[in-house]
């Protein structure tokens, strides 16, 4: 069975869509189909069909092309449709990421062979209560802050 990605591209750095572009073409050569998870900025030139709630389930991985903030954005998409995530360092840290675009023909060859290995991540589960009533809840892969914006 031909191997199934979801890519999110941080549209706004002109080196992670030219990444994004390089990535598909490998990877359409290895046999992979690719979708891209399009935004307002998003360019044709990568070719791809956009990913649809249809092709949730068809999915493999999904692979993240930008930087810490666009990873912890796409975590919630695989947190979603449960399914691993690659981040594809492309921003100014890459703390999350676990590749590098020189890294993107083996990456390519690996995603298209399914040989990869699943590094599990905790997550926490946050929620805010007052007088015993829940305001809100989320989670939060890579940390939890409580800050003061007002005294209101």
């Amino acid at each position: 069975m031909k191997t199934q990605v979801a890519i999110i591209v941080n549209w706004s750095r002109a080196d992670a869509v030219k990444a994004a572009s390089d990535l598909v073409k490998l990877l359409k050569s290895e046999g992979t189909q690719c979708f891209i998870v399009p935004d307002k900025d998003s360019s044709p030139i990568l070719d791809c069909k956009a990913l649809t709630e249809d092709n949730y389930a068809d999915l493999d991985c999904i692979l993240v092309i930008g930087g810490d903030g666009t990873i912890l954005r796409s975590a919630e998409l695989a947190r979603k449709i449960d399914i691993p995530l690659l981040g594809i360092n492309h921003g100014h840290v890459g703390f999350l990421a676990e590749a590098e675009s020189t890294q993107i023909t083996e990456i390519a060859r690996s995603i298209s062979q399914q040989a990869w290995e699943i590094d599990e991540r905790m997550t926490l589960e946050v929620s805010v209560q007052h007088n015993g009533s829940l305001l809100w809840s989320s989670w939060a892969l890579n940390e939890v802050s409580i800050e003061k914006a007002s005294n209101s």
